[in-house]
């Protein structure tokens, strides 16, 4: 029991402890000014520990700001970076196009005239003959920078068929679709390509870095593929990795072996398409390079 004795001074009170009847009751003198300030340090502590305990395990808001703020910097960089290749591209298919236009629509005169500066003996004509074949060496080498930027864009962009000799049947494409364990309906995030037997090699679809080799519950044994301008790769429910964390692969290096493994009915590949945190249908994807065969459970888009 504590019973509070009268004050006795301004700052000081005195607290009597009152045990069982046979025991001395003991009294103690306090004083509020170190009281407050014992309290007051006590306080301090605790808040300080919360605030150490909170920026240990809570995010670090500017970092993650920071954070974000470079990463969109790097897509914009990188999206940059595309639009002035297509547009480099746009510009040469132009220029050859309309240089094929001009010729084609003189081709029986310009033809002509080439025959008769060939075949010439003056020596006056050999300025003409080089000028014209000057001409037409320029315009392969347009045809020539138009497949290469062409094929450059490819390299990057995930469209490459990830199985060999475009095998596979698509069972089911990205979008609403019924889940084959639940029977619900559900978002499929990407696109199943299934095959009699597991162990056919897997590719990857365009030029990358394996950001994650990972097995889950779910996905089974899986891997992710980071690629230019933002876009990565999924690739699951594989029976076998033939790559780590951090390696550098080309467009069609296979990189894992089709399987069963995670939630899977059958051997398939489970390939899902993102830009960055954005989830892609692959279909339009990969029907740049590929024709492909389907056999969903919805029309064919």
């Amino acid at each position: 029991m504590i019973r509070k004795q009268k004050k006795q001074r301004f700052g000081e009170f005195t607290v009597m402890f009152i045990p069982n009847e046979q025991e001395t009751p003991m009294q103690m003198r306090v004083h509020l000014v170190p009281l407050l300030c014992m309290l007051g340090v006590l306080v301090a502590m605790t808040v300080g520990t919360v605030l150490m305990a909170t920026q240990r395990f809570s995010p670090n808001v500017p970092g993650q700001s920071a954070g974000a703020e470079a990463s969109l910097e790097l897509v914009s960089a990188e999206l940059a970076s595309l639009a002035r290749t297509s547009e480099i591209f746009s510009r040469t298919v132009n220029e050859t196009v309309a240089q094929f236009g001009s010729q084609n629509d003189n081709s029986n005169s310009y033809m002509a005239g080439m025959d008769s500066i060939v075949l010439s003996d003056n020596p006056d004509d050999l300025p003409a003959i080089a000028a014209e074949f000057e001409r037409a060496r320029m315009s392969v080498e347009n045809i020539e920078r138009l497949y290469g930027l062409n094929e450059h864009l490819l390299r990057h962009i995930p469209n490459s068929w990830p199985l060999p000799r475009n095998r596979g049947i698509v069972t089911m494409e990205f979008g609403p679709n019924i889940h084959p364990f639940t029977r619900q309906v559900y978002l499929h995030k990407g696109f199943d390509i299934a095959e009699p037997r597991s162990g056919s090699p897997i590719m990857a679809v365009a030029d990358g870095v394996i950001e994650k080799v990972a097995t889950t519950f779910d996905y089974g044994q899986h891997i992710w593929v980071r690629h230019r301008f933002g876009f990565r790769s999924h690739y699951a429910h594989l029976s076998a990795f033939r790559v780590k964390e951090g390696d550098i692969v080309k467009q069609g290096q296979v990189i894992g072996n089709l399987g069963s493994t995670g939630l899977s009915t059958g051997p398939h590949l489970h390939l899902e398409l993102w830009i960055e945190n954005q989830l892609l249908d692959p279909a339009p994807f990969l029907a740049i390079s590929n024709d492909f065969n389907r056999r969903t459970n919805r029309p064919a888009r």
